[in-house]
């Protein structure tokens, strides 16, 4: 009996015990929800910095573009009517257009192109007269008398047998005879002397200088010494005129 009411109150102990510590622990959590349930001030000294907004790009304005010729045609429109003749949406009509009538333009007459002056004069065909420039007929005046194709040609000339020469070796001058298609010698003969080839030749810039060349190229060395004294005494001339023309200007 005495051990049963010894067992009891130590349960009652042990229950006091335990109840105070519910209690404490209890009265514990009620402060710290108290205590998170208080507003904390935010110092203003650092305040939080405010979201930038994002740029919002500009909208491009659609703007028509006009090509060179309607551009062009504004142009005229507003050259041809001005503010002064424009009432009332009114457009005047262009005088120099009546029933639908195209002024004529001066220099156009019944549909004529003026023609060009053609740069070459020196064509490859029959009669033509051409110089040899190179082989062992150099510097010979030959006639074209037939093409065989776009490389060679037929050639003659009286003192010379008929052969076929490379355009190439041959230089084009600007006579022509009057003779047909591949004609005999004597046919060629008389076209060249009514013609006068020779003498318009001889008479060209061109032939002057080849007959020129052909004389310097024969000459010796007694003749090419004779030549440097005449070049000596004609500066020395020439010298005593301008002398003799300065000492009268500056008289």
């Amino acid at each position: 009996m005495v051990k049963h009411i010894g067992s009891l109150k130590v349960i009652e102990v042990f229950t006091e015990l335990w109840l105070s510590v519910i209690d404490h622990l209890m009265s514990q959590s009620e402060s710290k929800t108290d205590m998170c349930d208080v507003e904390v001030p935010v110092p203003m000294s650092n305040p939080l910095p405010a979201k930038k907004k994002p740029k919002q790009k500009p909208k491009k304005k659609f703007v028509k573009k006009l090509t060179k010729k309607a551009l062009a045609q504004k142009m005229i429109e507003f050259e041809e009517w001005p503010d002064e003749h424009v009432q009332d949406n009114v457009v005047p009509e262009k005088e120099h257009v009546q029933d639908n009538v195209v002024p004529e333009k001066e220099h156009v007459q019944d549909n004529v192109v003026p023609e060009k002056e053609h740069p070459f004069k020196r064509y490859v065909e029959i009669g033509r007269v051409g110089l040899v420039n190179y082989g062992k007929d150099y510097g010979k005046l030959v006639v074209i008398v037939d093409v065989i194709d776009q490389n060679r040609a037929l050639v003659d000339a009286p003192d010379m047998v008929r052969s076929q020469l490379n355009f190439k070796r041959l230089t084009l001058t600007d006579i022509k005879i009057d003779i047909k298609r591949v004609p005999n010698k004597k046919t060629l003969i008389a076209a060249l002397e009514a013609a006068d080839v020779k003498n318009k030749w001889e008479n060209s810039s061109w032939g002057r200088k080849l007959i020129v060349q052909k004389k310097r190229a024969s000459l010796n060395d007694f003749d090419r010494f004779k030549i440097m004294l005449a070049k000596i005494k004609k500066a020395g001339v020439v010298r005593q005129e301008l002398a003799k023309l300065k000492k009268e200007t500056t008289a």
